[in-house]
C-alpha cells in the first residue's frame, strides 16, 4: 500500500488518463518545437503543422555537415506520455524517389531538461533504431514511450551513404505527434481532456447537447440548436425528443413544451382550444347527419320494397281466389289452395310490411 501511495500522481491516474484524456500534446499552443539547424526554409514548425504529408517541402529539415542532428518538442511542463508517432520524409516508392535513408539508427529520448543541457546518458531512452544500409526503417513509426517528461527529443549521428559526397547527420521529420495525458506531474490533475470529456481526471463525459468542447472543470458548454440547460443535457423549452430536434406545437401557450413527450407545459392556447372544440362539434354533427341520412335512405328503400311486395301478394291472392272460384267452391280445393306455399308467403309478407314502424312510410310512399 505504501508503494502505491508513493507513486507519481500521474501514474496513479494513468488508467483514466490513458482511456479518456489522450491527446496530441505537440499541438498544444504552449508546445515549442526546435531543431539543431535548418536547411533552406524547412524550419521546425513544419513538423507540427498538423499535416502528415511526407514530401520535402512539407518537412522540417536540418542542414548537412553536422555530426549530430536533433529535433526537440518542448511541452512546456511535464506530461504523462503514452506514445510518439513520427512521419519521416519519403518522396515515393520508385527507384529514383528519395526515401528515408537518413532515418536509420535514430533514437528517441525524453527528459525534464532540454537537449542542449543534457547528454543521452542523462535522458530516458524510449527507442533506438538499429537499421543498417541498404535496409530502411518504416517512414511512419509509432513508438510506445510511457514516461512523464517535458522534452521529447529525436536525435541521430548517422551519416547516410546515399548522401555521398555530402557528409553529416540529417533529420527530415515531416510530423511528430506526442500522444499523452494532459496530467501534471505534481498533482495528477489533467490539464487538458480529449473532446467529449471533462473533470480533474477526464473521466466525465460532456453532454450530448454540447456544440464544442465542454469546460474541463464543470462540463459547462455552448449548446447545439434545440438543447438547453446549464450543461446542455436537456431540451430547450421550445423543442422535444431524444435529440431535441422536434419543435413544440404552435398550439402550446408561449410555444413551450416538455422535452420528453412534447406536451404543452402551460396548456394549449384558448384560441386554439376553441378552434379545436368547434372542429370537434362539426365532426360530431357531420357524423350524426350521416347516420340519420343513411337510416332514412334505408327505411325509404325498405318501405318501397314492402309496397311492391304487398301489391304482388295482393295480385297473387286474387289469383288464388279466382282458382278457388273456378273449382266451383269445392271445399277440398279451398283447403288445398289455402295450404299452398304461395298463400303462406303472402301472409308472411303482409305481417312484416304491416309492422307499425313501416306504416307511415308505406302510405307516404
Amino acid at each position: 500500500m505504501v508503494a502505491i501511495l508513493n507513486l507519481d500522481p500521474c501514474l496513479r491516474f494513468i488508467a483514466k488518463c490513458s482511456s479518456f484524456a489522450t491527446e496530441n500534446l505537440s499541438r498544444r499552443k504552449t508546445t515549442i518545437i526546435t531543431q539543431s539547424s535548418t536547411y533552406n526554409v524547412n524550419n521546425a514548425t513544419l513538423a507540427n503543422d498538423g499535416m502528415d504529408a511526407t514530401t520535402e517541402l512539407k518537412c522540417a529539415h536540418t542542414a548537412a555537415n553536422h555530426s549530430k542532428a536533433w529535433l526537440q518538442v518542448d511541452l512546456g511542463t511535464p506530461f504523462r506520455i503514452r506514445n510518439v508517432v513520427i512521419y519521416y520524409r519519403k518522396e515515393g516508392d520508385g527507384s529514383n524517389d528519395w526515401k528515408q535513408y537518413r532515418f536509420r539508427q535514430f533514437y528517441l529520448d525524453v527528459s525534464d531538461l532540454p537537449v542542449t543541457q543534457t547528454t543521452t546518458a542523462e535522458r530516458t531512452r524510449c527507442y533506438t533504431d538499429n537499421t543498417t544500409a541498404p535496409n530502411l526503417p518504416p517512414n511512419i513509426i509509432d513508438i510506445p514511450c510511457k514516461q512523464t517528461a517535458r522534452f521529447v527529443i529525436v536525435e541521430t549521428t548517422y551519416d547516410a551513404p546515399e548522401d555521398d559526397p555530402q557528409k553529416g547527420a540529417v533529420l527530415e521529420i515531416c510530423e511528430i505527434q506526442v500522444k499523452g495525458c494532459g496530467c501534471t506531474k505534481t498533482s495528477g490533475v489533467c490539464t487538458s481532456c480529449m473532446d467529449g470529456w471533462y473533470g480533474y481526471t477526464c473521466d466525465e463525459t460532456c453532454a450530448a447537447g454540447c456544440s464544442l468542447r465542454c469546460d474541463q472543470v464543470d462540463g459547462n458548454c455552448s449548446c447545439k440548436p434545440g438543447w438547453g440547460g446549464y450543461d446542455c443535457r436537456e431540451c430547450s423549452p421550445f423543442f422535444y425528443g431524444e435529440s431535441c430536434k422536434e419543435p413544440c406545437s404552435t398550439d402550446c401557450v408561449q410555444g413551450i413544451c416538455f422535452g420528453n413527450n412534447g406536451s404543452c407545459i402551460k396548456g394549449r392556447s384558448l384560441e386554439n382550444s376553441k378552434r379545436e372544440f368547434t372542429q370537434y362539434l362539426m365532426y360530431v354533427f357531420a357524423g350524426l347527419f350521416g347516420i340519420n341520412l343513411s337510416l332514412n335512405i334505408f327505411l325509404t328503400m325498405r318501405a318501397k320494397t314492402c309496397k311492391q311486395e304487398t301489391e304482388e301478394s295482393t295480385n297473387m291472392e286474387e289469383n288464388q281466389y279466382q282458382q278457388i272460384e273456378l273449382a266451383d267452391l269445392n271445399p277440398v280445393a279451398v283447403e288445398i289452395a289455402e295450404g299452398e306455399p304461395v298463400y303462406e308467403n303472402i301472409r308472411e309478407t303482409r305481417d312484416v310490411c304491416e309492422m307499425p314502424h313501416y306504416e307511415t312510410l308505406k302510405y307516404s310512399a
